[in-house]
Order: C-alpha cells, then structure tokens, then sequence
C-alpha cells in the first residue's frame, strides 16, 4: 500500500531493497526485486523503480537526486523504536 500511496504523490518513486551482508535471505534480493516489479506491473504502478543497493541508501537518494526519502518499517516488534531515528 505505501509504494501505491507514494506513486500517486510523485512523479517518480524509487523503491530500494537494502542488502545487509551479515544476514541471509531465505529470498535473494534479486529475487525479491523481481517478485515486487511483478507484483507492481500488475497492479499498474508503472513510475515505481525497483533497486538493489548494498550500502547506505542515502548515497543512492543521493546520487539520484532525491529530494524526499520514506522508510518502511515491518512492526513496531521487528523494527524496534530505536528506528525511528533513522
């Protein structure tokens, strides 16, 4: 609902699926970015890009000229409240 919610905001929305090389995925995150363009070109939300990025995501926003970054959390258990400072 977020990115759906974002893409009608701008004109462009840049999702970015982070990588932690200290964990491991059950789900690669390249299979992970193909799973949500497949779930975003079937919803139609064609203005949403979907990146892999395996550093701090504010040297891409950054690199990409973003002007604006939202951040997903899953539940306020897994994502404690320390990451609200982020």
């Amino acid at each position: 609902e977020m990115l759906r919610y974002l893409s009608k905001k701008h004109a462009r929305v840049v999702a970015i699926i982070g990588v932690n090389p200290n964990k491991k995925y059950d789900v690669s995150p390249y299979q992970r970015q193909e799973i949500l363009r497949a779930m975003l070109a079937e919803i139609g939300l064609t203005n949403v890009e979907v990146v892999v990025w395996g550093s701090i995501i504010f040297f891409h926003a950054h690199a990409i000229g973003a002007k604006i970054m939202y951040r997903g959390i899953r539940t306020w258990k897994e994502d404690p409240p320390a990451e609200k400072y982020l």
